[in-house]
């Protein structure tokens, strides 16, 4: 009997997808609890960790002190108030000891409020609000993060909390490989 393409596919990939499964869940009990999620508004604004950045918004000083530490650049966090996912990706993804620390190892990372009045500085020197730098990045989803890389490129942006994972993962697998080999992947990877 010959199985079409198709099905095979399916069926690796949901073999690929309990693998995973089985790497981040002690039981399907606890699987099954981490997959309901309430995205009705929070009553209550969620907290950054207290590694977040603190920052002027002058993203040049940001990246330039990132790099003067040896990271590989820096990530801008987009979010809003009262957000449910926005919750689930700062008490969820950044609740994983592991996801932290190479977070925290590699990159700065740096809040904006996609509705925010502050004052910011692009990587390209022009002044505007948050809400203006979100507009121009086209981040309508929350929670949304830009990676730029140490030349200030945008290396890569996330529009979900799923996704986190995802990128952080590809870009271990990246930093492995050779600058050739790396950017290629980079460029192909997760654009959206």
């Amino acid at each position: 009997m010959c199985w079409p393409r198709a099905t095979i596919l399916l069926v690796l990939s949901l073999l690929l997808l309990s693998a995973a499964a089985e790497d981040d869940f002690e039981s399907f009990g606890e699987m099954e609890e981490a997959l309901q999620f309430d995205d009705s508004p929070q009553l209550r604004d969620t907290a950054y960790p207290d590694w977040f950045k603190l920052s002027f918004l002058d993203l040049s000083e940001d990246l330039a002190e990132a790099v003067a530490e040896d990271k590989r650049g820096i990530m801008v966090y987009f979010g809003q108030q009262h957000c449910a996912y926005c919750k689930a990706l700062i008490e969820v993804n950044f609740g994983k000891d592991d996801i932290v620390a190479y977070t925290r190892r590699h990159f700065d990372l740096i809040p904006i409020d996609i509705w925010g009045d502050r004052e910011l500085v692009t990587l390209d020197h022009e002044v505007m609000t948050e809400k203006q730098f979100a507009e121009r990045e086209r981040t309508q989803f929350t929670p949304s993060i830009i990676f730029y890389d140490s030349d200030g490129v945008n290396w890569v942006r996330s529009l979900s909390a799923n996704l986190f994972s995802v990128i952080i993962s590809l870009s271990r697998v990246t930093s492995s490989r050779s600058p050739q080999m790396s950017m290629g992947i980079r460029s192909k990877c997760l654009r959206v």
